[in-house]
C-alpha cells in the first residue's frame, strides 16, 4: 500500500519493477543472520561519534539495547518511535520537519548516514514535535531507548560530553542558518 501511494504516478510496469525491488530488499533483510546483523551494528556503533570514548563494556550494552529496522522510501518515522527513542541512521537519508503552531509541518533539513534525527528527545519539556520521512529507496536506522540512554549518560560522563558537543555544533549551525535569512 505505501509503495502504490509513494508511485501512484508511474506506469503499471515501472510500478511493479519497483514494488518486486521493495519486496526483495525486505525479504534479504529478513533472511539475514542475527550475527551479520551484529556485526553491522557494532561496526556503526563503534564509529558514531556521540559514542566514542566509552567502555568496552559499554559499547557492548549499547549493541544489545540497540535495534536495527530498515524503512523504504515515503515511509515515515512514527512520533511514537521518536518521542521514545534514540535515533540514527546508518544507511540513507530523510527528511526532517517540525510541527508550527498552526498544525502544519515544515521541513528543519535532511539528514544523512550516521546523522542523529532526534535530538530533542533529551529534552524534558519539547515544545516542538518533529517527523521524519525517508527520502532514499532504503533506509536503515538504529533505534536506542531513551530511558535507556538517559541511565548510560548519568553512569558515563564522556558520553554527555559528546552529545553536549554535538548539540551545540547543531545550535550555532541554525544560529548562523537564521542569520542568513
Amino acid at each position: 500500500l505505501q509503495q502504490m501511494l509513494t508511485d501512484w504516478n508511474l506506469n503499471y510496469d515501472k510500478f511493479i519493477e519497483r514494488l518486486s525491488n521493495r519486496i526483495k530488499i525486505d525479504q534479504e533483510v529478513q533472511d539475514t543472520n542475527s550475527q551479520d546483523i551484529t556485526t553491522y551494528l557494532q561496526d556503526f556503533i563503534s564509529k558514531l561519534e556521540l559514542l566514542q570514548g566509552t567502555l568496552e563494556g559499554t559499547l557492548q550494552e549499547i549493541l544489545r539495547m540497540s535495534k536495527m529496522e530498515t524503512y523504504f522510501e515515503g515511509d515515515r518515522i512514527s512520533g511514537e518511535k521518536i518521542e521514545q527513542n534514540l535515533i540514527f541512521i546508518i544507511e540513507g537519508k530523510l527528511v526532517r520537519s517540525i510541527e508550527t503552531t498552526d498544525g502544519w509541518y515544515n521541513t528543519l533539513d535532511i539528514i544523512k548516514e550516521n546523522g542523529w534525527i532526534n535530538e530533542t528527545v533529551l529534552l524534558e519539556k519539547r515544545k516542538a514535535k518533529m517527523s521524519a520521512e525517508i527520502l532514499t529507496g532504503k533506509a536503515i536506522l538504529m533505534t536506542l531507548p531513551l530511558e535507556y540512554m538517559k541511565q548510560l549518560l548519568k553512569e558515563f560522563p564522556n558520553v554527555e560530553y559528546n552529545i553536549l558537543q554535538y548539540t551545540l555544533g547543531q545550535m550555532e549551525k541554525y544560529q548562523r542558518l537564521w542569520i542568513q535569512s
